[in-house]
């Protein structure tokens, strides 16, 4: 079942707003990175995307970078890795790793969001 099944309409309308415009504000500074292990890039993901894409299975999240999409957020079926593509610059991306202390706290949350 694709996790957007499991979101309320508006939540959904709500995330869906967030990706266009505003979802970068919400990332722990410290979740940001320049680079991604290369481990990660193998992990299965989850595509959160305005329209059919929301919640979907991906592959691994290099399957999912590599198409180029933009207004997405991927984030690896684990919760730690992930990036985001902001809709309106072609070049805004962001690369995200959970903060390791939060997720060993708390193993069902990914630490990216504030």
């Amino acid at each position: 079942m694709p996790l957007g099944d499991v979101v309320s309409s508006p939540q959904r309308l709500r995330l869906l707003d967030l990706l266009f415009h505003e979802l970068s504000s919400y990332f722990r500074e410290a979740s940001i990175v320049t680079q991604l292990p290369n481990g990660a890039w193998a992990r299965p993901a989850f595509r959160f995307k305005p329209g059919a894409g929301f919640g979907l299975p991906v592959a691994n999240l290099r399957a999912a970078y590599v198409e180029d999409g933009q207004s997405e957020l991927v984030i690896t079926a684990d919760g730690r890795y992930g990036y985001w593509r902001d809709e309106t610059y072609t070049d805004s991306e962001l690369l995200l790793e959970a903060d390791a202390v939060l997720a060993a706290l708390d193993p069902r949350s990914s630490g990216l969001v504030r």
